[in-house]
């Protein structure tokens, strides 16, 4: 049964539910006017004229109302009953408008069998693992995941959508195998390590020449002077790789487009970046990349953890690299002396929690008065699943020895952002670790929910993309808080047997009107049957040539005739 606030589907159109908004308005009309009935019962002398006159409409009440002021022959109390009843009236020719307002329009889904969808994809001969066109845009105020699952329902993928049917794609669950990794960065020394699976990063920047120091076992900083000073190791996209033991490697790239001329800000901003590896031994793994880059000015170094992060999202990673960039001294300005320079490199501090790695690197080239950081976040699952037989059927080899990883979808947070055409400079707000953190963790564990259900051949130019889906068709109608329906039946419900029962126990001639009251007692006196519908004249005032008033008719005598 829902809650009293939410919202129940109706399949109906506006058309129908005026039809019944219609039919509510009659009947709540229908029982004030039943309340009325029995007022002109019991009521006295009058409740029969204030009956007729509630009958005759608004204009005639409110004109009756007025005409009592001043009148003290006439009761209070049949003042009070011109008003309820001017009042119920209005109340019960306007309360389903009142309804109406609750009302949205909405769709209701019928689940239909799931289907496999089938799209060509183009992907560049220079990057066979990434299909064209596949970078999306996340709009303002919306979820990264939320974007991934309408790209992968939208006519990009299935092609010709039915407009009349929802796209989902099939999710299985997952049972994560390994969870626990070190890091092993290429060209150190085997590390001993206890754990299922390896991660190395910044492979071509670091090379052979590193320090690398452990802060805690999960924790560390790194080093790597600069012979050149003209280098610039974070000038490739960053790669992040997982190696399993016993199973194999999965990789991530970062999808990496830097903004040129830009003196100071971000020049990448948040972009998240997923794919996913189909190993040899049926094990699969989900790999979400979430990173951003940007450039420190010479005003600078103390503002790293305000200017480019929410306050709120600053930690360890972030209060370490801040006080890395304060110790670097940028070249005097011409004509002053010249200043001691620190140590030109890449500083690199991550830390490792489970299958989740962060990264914050630094470069400083010496000649250059910037200082150019990345940040990113990764989150791995390294899971087993069922197969999915729909698609095994159409003859699919999931594993594929050179070239085992499925296809890459990239989307970019890219809101609140200005460029400064004069100093070069993206202005953009503060990026939030904690809602990267929990894009790429939303993300990475979406992927791994799809596993077997969507998969990307490569193996020819012309890629292809499976997808299984689940298919509802839609059915539009309209959707009313739960609260409103209970409402709205309890008044129709009374409101229908007070007016019934009134009907039935008070009867004639307190529910007639004043004309069937005078052609009734006509048809009794001339002892003959009239039709409903007679003739009328207003003068003199005949029904039917019976004269319903005589020439004179004698007043009783007003207050001024008899004080006379």
């Amino acid at each position: 049964m829902p809650g009293l606030n939410d919202k129940v589907f109706l399949p109906i159109s506006i058309f129908v539910l005026n039809i019944v908004l219609a039919i509510f308005k009659f009947v709540l009309v229908s029982s004030v006017g039943a309340c009325f009935i029995i007022y002109s019962r019991y009521g006295g002398e009058y409740a029969n004229s204030v009956r007729w006159i509630r009958s005759s409409g608004y204009l005639e009440m409110f004109v009756s109302l007025k005409s009592t002021r001043g009148r003290k022959n006439i009761p209070s109390s049949v003042r009070w009953a011109l008003v309820v009843a001017l009042f119920a009236t209005l109340a019960a020719s306007f309360l389903d408008k009142g309804i109406a307002v609750f009302v949205t329009p909405g769709t209701s889904s019928i689940r239909s069998d799931p289907v496999v969808v089938v799209s060509e994809q183009a992907a560049p001969f220079s990057y066979p693992s990434i299909f064209l066109g596949w970078n999306f845009f996340v709009p303002s105020g919306d979820s990264v995941l939320n974007t991934m699952k309408t790209v992968l329902a939208s006519s990009s993928v299935t092609l010709n959508p039915d407009s009349k049917k929802a796209y989902k794609p099939v999710t299985s669950g997952y049972s994560v195998t390994c969870e626990d990794f070190g890091v092993q960065l290429e060209g150190e020394a085997a590390r001993n390590s206890s754990g299922c699976a390896t991660v190395s990063f910044l492979s071509e920047a670091l090379g052979k020449q590193f320090i690398r120091t452990e802060r805690s076992p999960n924790r560390g900083s790194i080093f790597v002077p600069l012979p050149n000073q003209e280098v610039n190791l974070l000038n490739n996209p960053l790669e992040v790789k997982f190696e399993f033991k016993s199973i194999g490697v999965c990789s991530i790239v970062e999808n990496y487009r830097p903004v040129a001329d830009i003196l100071e800000g971000f020049s990448s901003f948040p972009t998240t970046t997923t794919t996913k590896c189909f190993h040899k031994t049926s094990y699969i793994t989900a790999i979400a990349m979430t990173t951003t880059r940007f450039i420190i000015g010479d005003d600078r170094y103390n503002a790293l953890g305000n200017k480019y992060f929410l306050k709120e999202s600053e930690d360890e990673l972030i209060l370490a690299m801040g006080e890395t960039t304060k110790t670097i001294t940028m070249p005097s300005s011409p004509g002053q002396p010249q200043n001691q320079t620190a140590a030109v490199g890449l500083w690199v501090e991550y830390r490792l929690a489970k299958s989740n790695i962060e990264i914050f690197a630094c470069e400083y080239g010496g000649d250059d008065e910037r200082v150019e950081c990345i940040y990113s976040t990764a989150r791995t699952l390294h899971f087993t699943q069922p197969p999915n037989d729909a698609i095994a059927k159409l003859g699919i080899q999931y594993y594929d020895p050179s070239n085992h990883t499925s296809s890459y979808i990239s989307l970019e947070t890219f809101t609140g952002v200005a460029k400064d055409e004069e100093l070069k400079t993206w202005k953009a707000a503060p990026a939030s670790l904690e809602r990267m953190k929990n894009d790429t963790i939303a993300v990475a564990d979406y992927m791994a929910d799809l596993g077997y259900n969507y998969f990307a051949d490569f193996t020819t130019h012309q890629g292809k993309i499976f997808i299984q889906y689940d298919i509802e068709d839609l059915k539009s109608g309209l959707e009313v808080p739960f609260w409103v329906l209970i409402v709205a039946g309890i008044i129709l419900v009374i409101s229908f047997l007070l007016w019934q029962i009134t009907n039935v126990l008070v009867g004639s001639p307190h529910n007639s009107s004043l004309y069937s009251i005078i052609r009734a007692r006509l048809a009794s006196t001339s002892n003959t049957s009239l039709p409903r519908i007679l003739r009328f004249r207003f003068e003199p005032l005949m029904l039917e040539d019976v004269k319903l008033l005589p020439d004179q008719v004698e007043h009783p005598p007003s207050k001024a005739e008899v004080d006379a």
